[in-house]
């Protein structure tokens, strides 16, 4: 568990800045948070002034805990300062059915104890004067804010509230905060630094059972009861956790839970404190369903997203115009040559994941560690990864005109594109799970330059075969891209001399700045997938360019072409299915009435002399290659479109 000496060396460094506390939402030792419902306002000797109901986008309130109260079930154990009604009502039974004796004194007496030590506070101090008077649910009456029915107990609900939503549904479980006016600027008790410090080293005062801390190397307090909401503010799950002792928690190996391992009451506070702040704030952060993954330096270190496309890695801002595959390029190598300037010697990066394996305990479901240059080594593998399981996807620049550059999807959609369906406009997943373990199949392929597995690579193909299942649109191209670049993976890790392998080298050295993306091979499947590429465009182009051909650089589609339709069929009998479609495409080369199809007819005809029909007859179920090609073919057209019209702009 070296990441927990990582995590807290990681909230050395956040709380040197302040910020990090007031903006940021970094946590102190002993604190944790909470919802509150009714903020109630006191004056300096502890008299009550008012009280007002929390809107919910207000609620988050910062709370001191102790251990055992940051985890407390059923059994009586009060927070030190804000609390439910329950806890902190002397007239609870009053207004209520149940007893709260023992629940009102334990709370008291603890704030006693705050407030009669060295570390105490004259607020902390008016809020126990006040509620020691015992009036606090018949203030909060009398003020309007809670409602008692005829025999003067509370309602359920909030009646004298029926236009506020309150984030609890019972009154009785109301949880209250207080401000003190009239001692110092800052009245609200939850956003005052001062009385956060001097709570955190009460507590840290207290003594306890002391013991050898793993993460420190000192003997001091034990914590034997961990912080939960770890990656929300309802996540009761914990990363340390030894509570069970007639299963194999820990036995088995060892005799006590403090043989497996022992961390400090303040190194653990820290550790959990710094991972929740880093899911919040950290920009290298990914959620699957329940599951999270994040990635960062101890030293704050800028790194990349590895859960980011080749666009997001290259910009923070999508609303960007690059013109040429060149400048895009260039961009990509400055970017990695940033990250790579951002490593030390004495840089430490984890990319850690983590995931509930029940309500209450939390797995570690990926770790890497990379110590000083290592993380050299990961940027590495992430560029390795960008310029290999990479294809021509569609970004959108800044007039929101469609743009085509040479990279990777996004692991996400890569696991959309193996095992989604089709939800009309999008692709879903039929489940979290199977999407999250997916994408962390996919991580040590980023991360480890691990071989993409192949049973990703079979499904997102398969899926690409039948465009009939997406709907009519561009959600198939994004599966069908999705999977070229998965095999383009593909033939880097199993097949490094494959002629249809893909490089960004290549890529930036075509003419006018555009990659030429179609491959002259012999390979009888993808050429395949040309010629159905080809009369893909000559049937759209027809359809369309009988009104303006020229105002549609990538021939709008009018409806679904006999291509797209056979596609599915081509690929499972190519040989019959070829000579189908070559007569429909033909009648519509006689329907074009001098549309110019003359480059795109020439290049039919060349990819059917190309294709050897003795060869295609033993074909069936054309694979990958196939998809290549006609991915290839279909950017080629439209990336050569783009061009003519960009000249023919320049010419006017």
């Amino acid at each position: 568990m070296s990441y927990m000496m990582t995590l807290y060396r990681t909230y050395e460094r956040l709380e040197k800045d302040p910020a990090n506390f007031t903006q940021r939402g970094l946590l102190k030792v002993g604190f944790s948070t909470q919802q509150a419902h009714v903020d109630v306002k006191l004056g300096k000797e502890g008299q009550f002034i008012s009280a007002t109901p929390v809107e919910k986008d207000q609620a988050d309130t910062v709370i001191p805990v102790t251990e055992y109260s940051a985890n407390r079930t059923s059994k009586p154990c009060p927070h030190p300062l804000f609390d439910k009604l329950k806890y902190i009502a002397g007239d609870y039974p009053r207004f209520c059915k149940e007893d709260n004796a023992e629940a009102y004194q334990a709370y008291m007496e603890q704030l006693q104890t705050w407030c009669e030590s060295s570390y105490s506070n004259p607020k902390v101090k008016a809020v126990y004067q006040y509620l020691n008077q015992k009036t606090l649910i018949h203030d909060l009456v009398e003020q309007g804010i809670f409602s008692v029915d005829e025999n003067g107990r509370l309602t359920k609900k909030w009646e004298n509230q029926p236009n506020l939503k309150l984030p609890v549904g019972n009154q009785s479980d109301a949880f209250v905060r207080f401000s003190v006016i009239g001692i110092d600027s800052v009245p609200a008790l939850w956003q005052d630094g001062k009385l956060q410090d001097q709570y955190t080293n009460y507590y840290l005062s207290q003594e306890g059972s002391k013991k050898l801390c793993y993460v420190t190397g000192n003997h001091v307090r034990a914590c034997t009861i961990h912080p939960s909401k770890i990656r929300n503010s309802g996540d009761k799950a914990k990363l340390i956790s030894a509570n069970d002792t007639t299963n194999f928690t820990f036995r088995g190996r060892f005799e006590t839970a403090e043989q497996a391992y022992t961390i400090s009451y303040e190194a653990s506070q820290k550790a959990h404190n710094a991972l929740k702040w880093l899911i919040q704030n950290q920009k290298q952060v990914a959620r699957i369903g329940d599951r999270v993954f994040v990635l960062w330096g101890v030293d704050g270190e800028e790194l990349p997203d590895p859960m980011a496309d080749t666009f997001q890695f290259c910009f923070e801002e999508q609303s960007v115009e690059i013109n040429t595959e060149q400048e895009f390029a260039q961009q990509f190598k400055m970017a990695i040559t940033g990250y790579h300037a951002e490593i030390r010697k004495d840089s430490q990066l984890v990319l850690l994941g983590l995931d509930a394996a029940t309500t209450g305990r939390m797995a570690v479901v990926f770790n890497r560690e990379y110590n000083g240059l290592q993380g050299n080594e990961l940027i590495d593998n992430i560029e390795r990864w960008h310029k290999t399981c990479a294809w021509n996807i569609r970004y959108y620049n800044e007039i929101k005109k469609q743009e085509y550059h040479f990279g990777a999807p996004s692991p996400v959609n890569l696991a959309k594109a193996a095992f989604g369906v089709s939800r009309g406009n999008y692709l879903e997943v039929g489940s979290n799970k199977l999407l999250a373990d997916t994408v962390q199949r996919i991580l040590p392929c980023i991360c480890d330059g691990a071989k993409i597995p192949r049973d990703i690579v079979k499904a997102a193909v398969n899926k690409a075969k039948f465009p009939q299942n997406y709907g009519y649109g561009s959600l198939w191209e994004q599966v069908a891209f999705a999977a070229c670049a998965l095999y383009n993976r593909y033939l880097y890790d199993y097949d490094k001399d494959n002629p249809l392998i893909y490089r960004m080298e290549e890529f930036v050295m075509g003419e006018n700045g555009v990659f030429n993306c179609v491959k002259e091979t012999d390979d009888i499947e993808y050429n395949c997938g040309r010629f159905v590429a080809l009369a893909d465009a000559i049937e759209n182009q027809v359809l369309w360019g009988k009104n303006k051909p020229d105002d549609n650089e990538s021939y709008k589609e009018v409806r679904p072409t006999n291509a797209r339709r056979l596609l599915t069929r081509f690929c499972q009998s190519p040989y019959d299915t070829l000579t189908v479609l070559y007569n429909k495409v033909n009648v519509y080369i006689m329907q074009s009435k001098g549309i110019k199809l003359c480059d795109l007819c020439d290049l039919l005809d060349e990819m059917v002399s190309r294709i050897d029909t003795k060869e295609l007859k033993k074909k069936r179920n054309l694979g990958a290659a196939f998809l290549s090609g006609f991915c290839s073919q279909r950017i080629q057209i439209i990336k050569e479109r783009q061009i003519k019209k960009s000249q023919k702009m320049e010419e006017e």
